[in-house]
């Protein structure tokens, strides 16, 4: 009887822990490479998950632009032997933040692993510039405004890795953001069952705004690279008749589309039939 007990209790936990997974994906041209595969469970709250994928897009957005800095810093290094301490980092930060990973791969990227790659160019930069780093971020951010600074580029990249606090305009403002699903807020107060349903591994496209914010954008019915491979593929069609136009003498009386019975013998059954010698 214990044993059935305890058998009871863990079935039904197991089934008021509905798990369900979420592709959040950029709202805008902005943020559309800024995607996210997050499992959660179908009794979480919706407003403290709005919460942890705001901050794990913000993560994104910012390990992306802290990437672009390690590069620029890079290249400053030119030959130099501390070129190679940037490499790998900045590799696996951009592997990371690859669309394949999400779309593809199906990969569920951790926050911890966005921190530990933020991290990684954060020291890169520490054993690169040490003099420099070494003053702090107060007094680096002193120096953009010193009109006799020449080097400001080489400031703002270092700042953009040194301080994290830095932010974009792409970044959402943590705790003031709203998520949305198929047009529809999900209410911070609501659980996330409401709207997902008690479905095991239900899957919910997600988008993020500002809190108070319009209806986010709706997915486009193809995707860009579809709709490239598709203009290819039309072009290629059109080139080719144009040859084949070009290039071929038609005879317009022995030809079958210049046939005015042509359409009668059709549904009669008497098209393709030739009766006089060519």
């Amino acid at each position: 009887l214990k044993l059935q007990f305890l058998y009871f209790i863990v079935a039904t936990n197991r089934r008021s822990k509905v798990m369900v997974v979420i592709h959040l994906k950029g709202d805008g041209e902005n943020l559309a490479k800024e995607q996210i595969l997050f499992d959660t469970v179908g009794e979480k709250n919706c407003g403290e998950l709005a919460l942890e994928l705001t901050k794990m897009q913000n993560m994104r957005v910012r390990l992306r632009f802290m990437t672009q800095a390690a590069k620029s810093l890079k290249k400053e290094l030119g030959g130099n032997d501390l070129t190679e301490k940037f490499t790998q980092p900045i590799a696996e930060a951009e592997s990371l933040l690859d669309l394949e990973q999400v779309t593809v791969r199906r990969r569920k990227i951790t926050m911890k692993e966005y921190e530990e790659a933020a991290d990684t160019l954060r020291g890169c930069a520490l054993i690169a510039f040490p003099e420099e780093c070494s003053k702090g971020v107060e007094t680096l951010c002193k120096l953009l405004d010193d009109d006799d600074c020449d080097n400001l580029d080489h400031v703002r990249c270092l700042l953009t890795l040194l301080d994290k606090d830095a932010r974009t305009d792409d970044m959402l403002v943590e705790g003031n953001t709203q998520l949305w699903w198929a047009s529809k807020q999900l209410h911070h107060s609501d659980p996330l069952s409401k709207y997902s349903g008690k479905n095991e591994k239900t899957k919910l496209i997600c988008k993020l705004t500002k809190l108070g914010g319009s209806v986010p954008t709706k997915e486009p019915a193809i995707d860009g690279q579809t709709q490239q491979d598709m203009m290819a593929y039309y072009y290629k069609k059109q080139e080719e008749s144009k040859k084949l136009i070009s290039d071929e003498d038609i005879n317009y009386g022995n030809s079958e589309w210049a046939n005015p019975r042509g359409l009668k013998n059709h549904f009669q059954g008497t098209g393709g039939i030739d009766w006089r010698p060519r």
